[in-house]
């Protein structure tokens, strides 16, 4: 079943505070029994330590899920990390992908998600794993709707820009070993304020490491040739 599109709408505005990351009564089930409510569980281990599981439980598949990140300790729930608050108000109704990664410039390992809206509306979302808490490294959108006033683009007034496809290709650029910069490639659909087909052009946006801040800043996009 299919939410009407007002009640979509009003989702997508509103999921700014979201109950199921927040809420932590799971921690005191045994695994097994919070395991079960969900249509399905996707398990990644950390590659640092395996008992640190993320786990996307998922109410209804493509639809409907979010991230849970702990240590297990047999059946039961040793810790439970916390999820910085930009992620809290800002994540998708559901998980596209999940997987660890790491970069040389961090010791800890980091969770690469990336999420969508019910609209299609999606995010890159780079976590470091720092202790018991995951701290923001980067967010920034990567499928549907793209905001971008970058004039190089040629978005007519109140017109709209989509990422065509699956959205953007993301790719971890690494320079002399010692720093990652992350690389958003794809195309833009545009259409004109009646929705009429304006010429796609390639879209390519970097995402630069700050040392000092320890975060990634995203640059301004711009215009490619494909």
């Amino acid at each position: 079943m299919r939410v009407p599109i007002f009640l979509l709408l009003l989702a997508t505005a509103s999921h700014a505070e979201d109950p199921a990351t927040v809420d932590r009564a799971w921690v005191n089930e045994p695994v097994s029994t919070w395991l079960s409510k969900f249509q399905s569980t996707t398990i990644h281990p950390c590659p640092s330590d395996k008992l640190i599981l993320a786990a996307y439980c998922e109410r209804e598949k493509e639809w409907w899920g979010h991230m849970r990140v702990f240590k297990q300790s047999g059946d039961g729930v040793e810790w439970a990390a916390t999820f910085p608050n930009e992620y809290i108000k800002g994540r998708g109704h559901h998980v596209v992908s999940a997987r660890w990664t790491s970069f040389p410039m961090l010791e800890n390992p980091v969770l690469e998600l990336i999420e969508s809206t019910h609209m299609g509306n999606g995010s890159l979302w780079l976590l470091e794993m720092d202790g018991r808490e995951l701290r923001l490294l980067l967010q920034v959108r990567v499928s549907g709707r793209c905001w971008s006033d970058e004039p190089g683009f040629g978005i007519p007034p109140h017109g709209e820009a989509r990422f065509e496809g699956a959205g953007l290709k993301v790719e971890y650029l690494q320079a002399n070993g010692k720093e990652t910069t992350v690389k958003l490639a794809g195309s833009l659909a545009i259409t004109d304020m009646e929705g009429n087909a304006k010429p796609s052009c390639g879209y390519q946006q970097l995402c630069v490491w700050n040392g000092e801040k320890r975060i990634f800043e995203t640059g301004r996009p711009h215009k490619v040739d494909r």
